[in-house]
């Protein structure tokens, strides 16, 4: 190409909009681009992938992203987006694959980042902070809705008044490794369930995972989950309310490895159908909270190799058709598994050192298999149900009876009883009872 060619060239992207030059990186500010919004309406009419570096400094601003596809807002050294009680501090609407990333959002209004209508949005590495904000009413950290993909990854949300993270009508989303603390909301991550009717629906197919979360407010749950098949998971979550809560509409929810500290409620509430526990370890402080508790109408809930340390009641089963298998109840101040519910099945269940009773039975139609209840303040297992199965399960060092049967027609096989400070076994119908017991070892009895 000769020079007059290059020239001509040169000449005629001259004559071009701003706009239609803008595609690549552009800098704020610079005498382009003064400010955040200038350069974003100018990579969006330009249309294709853009990214916007913006340098440290205060920008009093609230940015809003409008149909943008690849767009990259990039903070480089602390950049403060002050949105001054406008709205929120960047709005993401109709995007895909839009980044936000190393921002602080400060005096916002709403959220400090609000997504509608995106896929794959990626908030990572921003610091979402109300503990100045000039009016109190800030909002949510970061909210979400009617969005797929969004990948909400590394970031700092503090006292702000209303949810840390919360996701309304989206799917598959990715909440990982964030800070939440201090908020003042419904909880510290909120998937919206659809028994509230959001304007998008609840959340389904999302993880979330890795995240803390520090809240000393008395209202806010740690986690809250909507929806269907969300999984929660390695979050380690402190808070005086409950730590993890799934909703009535929470169905297949699964929570795996997380670590819950709750002061005055309870550590994980089970209210959707068919949710998973696995692998949680749960301390709940409060004498009248519990590590868990499956609510009437959870049905099918599966737990296994949870460990309940100091709480008020271990756990507590009001549904029906439950499965718990290598559950750990390590020194409850009052019961440790309190079963109300029917055709649930326990296995291998282990209960150290209760308050009051390691096993209290009053529904029906359980059944037990291998349970040890150890030195439980009064008895191992009190049976006021009727019809429950109890299979080669024992009682070691009870303060009162090993085993005491108020209920009928239970049976009790290859059990057996130890050191009780009672009876080994108390069957207050003595010779009249419509209890069965088959290959039974109890030294001290009121059955012949």
């Amino acid at each position: 190409m000769n020079l007059k060619v290059v020239s001509l060239v040169a000449a005629q992207l001259l004559l071009l909009p701003l706009a239609a030059r803008a595609a690549g990186t552009l800098k704020v500010p610079s005498a382009s681009f003064p400010t955040i919004q200038s350069a974003v309406d100018a990579a969006v009419s330009a249309g294709g992938a853009a990214t916007i570096v913006v340098a440290k400094g205060t920008y009093k601003e609230s940015v809003t992203i409008d149909s943008a596809s690849g767009l990259v807002l990039r903070g480089k050294g602390k950049v403060v987006i002050d949105a001054q009680v406008a709205g929120p501090g960047v709005t993401v609407v109709h995007g895909d694959l839009v980044e936000l990333r190393g921002l602080t959002i400060i005096n916002f209004n709403g959220a400090g980042i609000l997504v509608q209508g995106s896929a794959d949005t990626h908030v990572v590495k921003c610091f979402i902070d109300a503990t100045s904000q000039d009016d109190p009413s800030s909002g949510d950290g970061i909210r979400a809705e009617n969005d797929v993909g969004i990948s909400i990854e590394r970031n700092l949300i503090q006292a702000v008044d209303g949810d840390g993270i919360r996701l309304d009508g989206a799917s598959e989303a990715s909440i990982e490794k964030n800070r939440v603390l201090d908020v003042h909301g419904t909880a510290g991550i909120y998937l919206f369930h659809e028994n509230e009717t959001p304007p998008n629906g609840g959340a389904t197919r999302s993880h979330v995972f890795g995240n803390k979360i520090a809240v000393l407010d008395p209202l806010p749950v740690g986690i809250f989950v909507g929806g269907t098949d969300n999984t929660i998971e390695r979050n380690d979550v402190g808070t005086e309310s409950d730590g993890l809560v799934s909703a009535a509409d929470a169905t297949g929810t699964k929570f795996s490895g997380n670590v819950v500290a709750s002061g005055s409620g309870n550590g994980i509430v089970v209210n959707g159908a068919s949710n998973f526990l696995h692998r949680n370890i749960i301390s709940a402080v409060d004498v009248l909270a519990a590590g868990i508790v499956v609510n009437t109408g959870a049905d099918r809930a599966s737990m296994a190799r949870n460990t309940i340390k100091p709480s008020g009641n271990g756990l507590v089963i009001d549904a029906t058709d439950c499965a718990s298998v290598h559950d750990r109840i390590l020194k409850p101040k009052v019961l440790g598994i309190e079963i109300n519910g029917t055709n649930n099945q326990f296995t291998n269940d282990v209960v150290t050192q209760a308050g009051n009773d390691a096993f209290q039975i009053t529904g029906n139609d359980n059944l037990f298999t291998g349970c040890k209840a150890i030195k439980a303040v009064d008895d191992g297992f009190d049976v006021d149900g009727d019809g429950n199965k109890i299979d080669r399960s024992f009682s070691s060092n009870a303060g009162g009876d090993g085993f005491v049967v108020f209920g009928h027609d239970n049976e009790l096989t290859k059990c057996g009883a130890s050191h009780s400070g009672d009876f080994d076994l108390l069957d207050p119908d003595e010779g009249a009872t419509t209890n069965t017991y088959t290959d039974c070892k109890f030294k001290t009895s009121t059955i012949p």
